[in-house]
Parts: C-alpha cells; sequence; structure tokens
C-alpha cells in the first residue's frame, strides 16, 4: 500500500462513518457501510510502519535509544524497543480487535 491509497481509504472510511452515524439508512444499506468500513478499516491498519512522519520520526529515536543501550552496554535503554509497537498500526489493529471482539481485523 503506498501513501496515496492510505489517504483514500481514511477519506473513504470517514465518509462511511459519517453516514453510519448521521443518516438515517435502510437495513440493507447499514449492513453493506458496516462491512465496507469494516474493510477500509483492515486496510488502514495493514501497514507495519505509519504513513506520518512525526510516528517514523520517533520509532526511529526510540529504535535509536535502544541501539545507544547496546553500544553503551546499558540495557535498560533496551526497553525502550518496548514501545514501539505502540507506533505500529498493525500491531495496535490487532490488539484492539482483541480487546474489542473484533476477530476480522
Amino acid at each position: 500500500m503506498n501513501r496515496e491509497q492510505y489517504k483514500e481509504a481514511t477519506a473513504r472510511l470517514e465518509k462511511v462513518t459519517g453516514k453510519l452515524r448521521h443518516e438515517t439508512l435502510s437495513q440493507e444499506e447499514r449492513e453493506r457501510l458496516e462491512r465496507e468500513g469494516k474493510e477500509l478499516a483492515r486496510i488502514i491498519v495493514s501497514p507495519w510502519i505509519p504513513f506520518g512522519w512525526g510516528y517514523r520520526m520517533l520509532m526511529a529515536i526510540l529504535a535509536g535509544i535502544g541501539l545507544l543501550g547496546i553500544v553503551e552496554e546499558n540495557y535498560l535503554f533496551l526497553l525502550a524497543w518496548l514501545l514501539l509497537p505502540l507506533f505500529s498500526p498493525r500491531v495496535v489493529g490487532k490488539v484492539v480487535g482483541a480487546i474489542s471482539g473484533f476477530k476480522d481485523l
């Protein structure tokens, strides 16, 4: 997935959730939009590395802190690597899916 596909998926998901939240829909239309929203959510949480540069920089800084801990033999800095999964859309999506009961994310 590239950045444009990601932006298109997030924009479409916002439209779908807006329709589901604010419009009165028939049962078939609501089910179709919910399926589409679930598919779009699956697409959005599929990459391992986030698309935002701010999050990428934070991941790089945390990885650098861990590497510094290895070089300096201060292994307490390796704990920074435990924070890296918090910035991965795929890991966060799997955890939220497991907690919320949505097994197909």
